[in-house]
Parts: C-alpha cells; structure tokens; sequence
C-alpha cells in the first residue's frame, strides 16, 4: 500500500515538474518573442529614417513614391 502511495506521489511530482518545466519555456518564448518584436520595430523605424533622408537627398516627393509604390504593386500581383 505505501509502495502504491509512494509511485503516486511521485507521479504527481513528476507531473508538477513537467509543467513547471513548460511554464519556465513559454515565460522564455514569451521573453524571447518581445526582444525580437523590439528589434523588428527599432529597424523599421530606422529603415524609414533612411528613406526620408535619402529622399530628401535625391529630391523624391511623396508622389513619385507612391507611384512607384503601384508600380511594385502591380508588378508584383502579376507573378
């Protein structure tokens, strides 16, 4: 009887580890998720810098930037 206690309790505290284990797993995705998420935003926003000041550069007004904008589109929706 005390054999068949013991297995169960140690089931059970198998049991808790295993989701200890994937609570631990999706707090770090849940981590590592975020610091991506911040990366992708810090690099569109630095990718947009780039082009506001190149376009200030080289004189491109917004126009001409959403006409080639369509341009792409389109090109792009006949492959």
């Amino acid at each position: 009887m005390q054999e068949t206690i013991a297995v169960r309790h140690d089931a059970e505290g198998a049991a808790q580890e295993a989701i200890q284990r994937r609570l631990n797993a999706t707090a770090r995705q849940l981590e590592r998720t975020r610091r991506v998420e911040t990366a992708r935003i810090r690099q569109r926003e630095r990718l947009l810098r780039m082009l506001v000041e190149t376009m200030a550069e080289l004189g491109i007004s917004g126009a001409e930037l959403q006409a080639a904008r369509r341009a792409y589109k389109q090109a792009a929706d006949k492959k």
